[in-house]
């Protein structure tokens, strides 16, 4: 049921608690998937909805998903699945984490672990996708 609340005051704690105008019918929200990552595996966490003025600016909704990761909630790209620079969903050898990687010549990425750098073969790294 829709009361008209705003997602941005209610996520973000930003503007004003009730939307101006008729509140947004649930058939118009867009269906996200949710997934929680936890000790290198993502677990299905059914559907997060959100109200599309919510999303505006983001990536197309078939490429978004929604991933919680040490009590933050993080949409994913996943049509951005070559690392470049910046933060991605990665999967090497079966485990799954969130790193920052940056592209270096040689088809090669270096990836952010704690506090250290380490350089991969840019084929032994699956990229899910980029953390908007």
């Amino acid at each position: 049921m829709s009361l008209g609340v705003s997602l941005s005051w209610l996520l973000l704690g930003e503007g004003e608690m009730y939307e101006r105008g008729k509140p947004s019918n649930s058939t118009d929200n867009v269906e996200l998937p949710y997934f929680k990552l936890k000790n290198g595996e993502l677990f299905d966490k059914g559907k997060m909805f959100f109200d599309p003025q919510f999303l505006e600016g983001m990536p197309e909704s078939e490429h978004l998903m929604l991933v919680e990761y040490e009590g933050q909630k993080l949409f994913v790209d996943t049509s951005k699945n070559k690392a470049i620079s910046g933060q991605y969903l990665i999967n090497i050898d079966g485990d799954v984490s969130l790193n920052s990687m940056q592209k270096l010549p040689g088809n090669m990425v270096a990836i952010e672990f704690s506090q250290s750098t380490v350089q991969l073969n840019e084929g032994d790294v699956v990229v899910v996708g980029k953390v908007q």
